[in-house]
């Protein structure tokens, strides 16, 4: 598995506010080794794993197999894009699966049972009110809980609150966007 790289700092969308170990893949970063990852990453309580590929997936299995063996206080979340069934780690009640969907992708809809099944929440960027319709389609399509839908908003107003209230979604926002880089240390 090729990383990019690794960074501490604050969990800034979705459970907000944990001091956490970062990690972004990339298939043209460099390979770490197994127990010096694994160093490093049980020094935290909770690690947030980016930017999952499909080549990633056996190897990223394997990995949180030994990261959870490693610390029975660390949770994992893995944010990724829904375009297929990541890692078998399901099964892990410590892996929180963060999937952003994208309206212009096509989705399976074995992919998203399997997320679904999981207990998977499904992120939106809504930029506009007209994003609603989109996201209620994709919702009904695919009879997701609306207690797993969070709307990640770049913009924020008193009409479009409402509606989302109506919708019955949750909100989430990058702290990034609200407070700078200083989450990242």
């Amino acid at each position: 598995m090729k990383i990019r790289g690794t960074y501490s700092g604050f969990s800034t969308t979705m459970n907000i506010g944990h001091n956490s170990f970062f990690v972004d893949l990339d298939t043209n970063g460099v390979d770490l080794s197994l127990k010096e990852f694994i160093d490093n990453a049980v020094n935290f309580n909770y690690i947030i794993i980016r930017n999952i590929d499909r080549d990633d997936v056996k190897e990223l299995n394997f990995l949180i197999k030994k990261l959870l063996a490693a610390s029975l206080k660390l949770k994992i979340e893995l944010n990724i894009d829904g375009t297929f069934t990541p890692p078998n780690a399901g099964v892990y009640e410590r892996v929180i699966y963060n999937t952003y969907i994208n309206s212009e992708i096509f989705y399976e809809k074995k992919t998203i049972k399997w997320l679904k099944d999981v207990g998977a929440n499904f992120i939106f960027t809504l930029t506009k009110e007209e994003d609603l319709n989109d996201i209620n389609s994709f919702v009904r399509q695919y009879e997701i809980d609306k207690n797993k839908i969070f709307l990640k908003m770049e913009m924020v107003d008193e009409r479009t609150l409402s509606l989302i209230k109506i919708c019955g979604y949750n909100i989430t926002f990058d702290m990034n966007n609200i407070i700078g880089d200083i989450c990242v240390a």
